[in-house]
């Protein structure tokens, strides 16, 4: 079905030109009240694609008032959004989400004034806002997954030297998120001055190698904090054989690493109580029957370092015949209890 107007509009050539449009196009006229505040909206031209995006033919809109026939409008703030736009002469443009009325999409409005009235514009954009969607979800979780793991990511995209840093990234050195990413020669100054040139030097070789790199350096907060960053990159090289962007990841392993550090303390201290001790020590691993015995028990029990075997066979095997069957009941009943 073409474009229709009232007999009192848009001359018939109008129709065409409308009807070759892939927007939805709506021309109104205002309907005001005795004392000439607008009340209402008539529709005067609905090209073809506006009957077919809100399922509404000409016949039934033509001539009828906009409240009337979607009233939703009204509720979604839209209706007073085009008084504005007929008093005050200025155009008016969204993206909005209406759901009344049968209709449940996203539509890209722009309305202009036109004599008493205005004329609007409208496209379906529901998938484009899908999309979007989608891919902020997908950031979203990203940046939720990589603040979890204290994990970031960059790039460096060589053709125009922008710089990408996700948002935990810029946490990990003290970047506001809301602040782009820095250049090189900030970024180099946050690193600390004893691993600069290691830095440097990784970097660049891995450039030259055109491989990936691997490495660890100490960063310095902006409060002073030292924290300690596992980094890795590669680049991505041009048919030329030129690099065309450099991409990687940084981890915040201070915390890892202060762990490791404690428990090896912890060791050392153990091995130094056990060898100043004149108690042998021994431990079963009942999962995967592995031993360990103490050099200082297999001393007592008259046994060369190597001489047995991390097994609990071989433990039992070494038991004097009177106390072996009297030491496993023993062993038994305490793994029953536990």
């Amino acid at each position: 079905m073409h474009a229709r107007q009232s007999p009192d509009n848009q001359a018939e050539l109008l129709a065409g030109v409308l009807d070759s449009s892939l927007d939805g196009i709506y021309v109104f006229r205002s309907e005001r009240d005795e004392v000439g505040q607008i009340v209402d909206f008539i529709f005067v031209v609905v090209n073809r694609a506006a009957e077919q995006l809100v399922g509404r033919s000409s016949d039934q809109l033509l001539g009828k008032r906009l409240l009337e026939m979607l009233p939703g409008n009204k509720t979604d703030g839209l209706f007073d959004a085009y008084v504005q736009v007929v008093e005050t002469r200025t155009p008016f443009v969204t993206e909005h989400y209406y759901e009344h009325d049968g209709l449940a999409n996203w539509y890209r409005i722009s309305a202009t004034p036109y004599a008493d009235g205005f004329t609007v514009s409208f496209a379906d954009i529901t998938q484009r806002k899908t999309s979007e969607e989608r891919a902020r979800d997908a950031v979203n979780s990203l940046n939720e997954a990589q603040q979890l793991a204290n994990i970031g990511n960059w790039q460096w995209t060589v053709a125009n030297d922008t710089v990408f840093w996700s948002d935990q990234t810029k946490r990990m050195f003290g970047v506001p998120v809301d602040q782009p990413a820095p250049d090189f020669d900030t970024h180099f100054k946050q690193i600390h001055p004893d691993d600069q040139d290691h830095w440097l030097s990784v970097v660049e070789q891995a450039n030259r190698d055109r491989k990936p790199y691997a490495m660890r350096y100490r960063t310095v907060l902006p409060d002073g904090t030292v924290r300690l960053i596992e980094g890795h990159g590669q680049s991505e090289v041009g048919p030329d054989g030129h690099i065309i962007r450099m991409f990687g990841t940084v981890q915040d392993i201070t915390d890892q690493e202060k762990a490791r550090e404690e428990i090896k303390v912890a060791n050392e201290r153990y091995k130094l109580l056990v060898a100043g001790n004149a108690t042998g020590v021994w431990d079963w691993d009942c999962k995967t029957d592995e031993l360990y015995w103490s050099p200082r028990f297999k001393e007592l029990i008259g046994y060369a370092e190597d001489e047995i075997d991390p097994v609990l066979d071989d433990f039992i095997s070494r038991m004097h015949p009177d106390d072996k069957k009297h030491t496993l009941v023993q062993l038994q009943n305490h793994i029953s209890r536990h």
